[in-house]
């Protein structure tokens, strides 16, 4: 069965003058899928999700520019790509219906850094699945450099990742 991934959020803890906000990035420029054997293994081969990070959009454009071409310098990385390697939790067969909480334990490709992160994602099974997968890693896990100029202000060590989805499954 495959899952059909469709939206994307990154969120960064920005301090100005000692107060903190929360600097999100949205982009529905999110694709790909999940494919699960039918043992309900992964099949890390053919599941992979990529999100545009050029089109990551947040309530500054300046801000969206600088981290776009220093940050993340998507000129040359246009794309962050996850590969799902397993979902030891995943409740099988798939729920027809239901809420269920669960690991995804993926590779992510940031520029040219891949680490393993682990996911927390909580589902709700029906026609269509819908669900929130998160995770939270310091900048220097992808050899990323903190923000450090007046338009982004001073960033927090902490990028959170969270996609949020509706998946249909495909049996093939």
């Amino acid at each position: 069965c495959k899952k059909d991934i469709k939206s994307g959020i990154v969120c960064l803890i920005a301090t100005y003058e000692g107060k903190s906000s929360i600097a999100i990035g949205v982009t529905n420029d999110v694709y790909g899928m999940i494919s699960i054997l039918s043992d309900g293994k992964v099949d890390a081969v053919k599941s992979k999700i990529s999100v545009n990070l050029s089109a990551l959009k947040s309530d500054s454009s300046r801000r969206d520019q600088y981290v776009a071409n220093n940050t993340l310098d998507t000129v040359n990385f246009p794309t962050a790509d996850l590969v799902i390697k397993s979902i030891p939790d995943l409740p099988w067969p798939i729920p027809v219906s239901g809420n269920a909480s669960f690991h995804i334990i993926a590779d992510l490709t940031i520029r040219d850094v891949t680490k393993e992160i682990v996911w927390s994602t909580n589902v709700e099974f029906g026609e269509v699945i819908r669900g929130t997968s998160k995770a939270n890693f310091q900048f220097e896990k992808f050899d990323l450099k903190i923000p450090k100029v007046f338009v982004v202000l001073s960033v927090d060590n902490d990028i959170r990742l969270q996609i949020d989805f509706e998946a249909t499954i495909n049996e093939q």
